[in-house]
């Protein structure tokens, strides 16, 4: 891994690439399917569950439906977006509020700040 201060030829980017999208849709359906799986022994359960698979349902076609309406209603003298292979999305840097990351770092990233967090909630 190089230490470089400045990166070289770098390309920025500021939207997460489609696939990372599509790897959020398999691990919130494999979830709810794991779910189902496991849990699904007794009657009681069943309600339980029915609500919990209409919420991520949910969580999944409202963002896919304002992403859809985004694209829908862009302004004409917006030019429609290229596509970006995923390896060269991930070789470039992740521009985030006030600084910019490498893009490969951003899974653990995102996952050591959940942990820090959760266990400050924790005590």
């Amino acid at each position: 891994m190089s230490r470089e201060l400045v990166a070289h030829n770098r390309p920025v980017f500021d939207q997460l690439h489609p696939n990372i999208y599509r790897a959020a849709v398999g691990l919130v359906a494999w979830f709810a399917l794991a779910a189902w799986v496991l849990f699904d022994r007794r009657n009681d359960i069943e309600l339980p569950l029915a609500m919990v698979s209409v919420l991520l349902l949910v969580a999944v076609l409202l963002p896919w439906s304002l992403s859809l309406v985004w694209k829908r209603h862009r302004m004409p003298h917006e030019r429609e977006p290229h596509r970006i292979p995923f390896r060269d999305w991930r070789i470039g840097d992740f521009a985030v509020w006030a600084a910019s990351s490498a893009a490969r770092m951003l899974p653990s990233t995102c996952c050591c700040r959940w942990r820090r967090s959760h266990s400050a909630l924790q005590g």
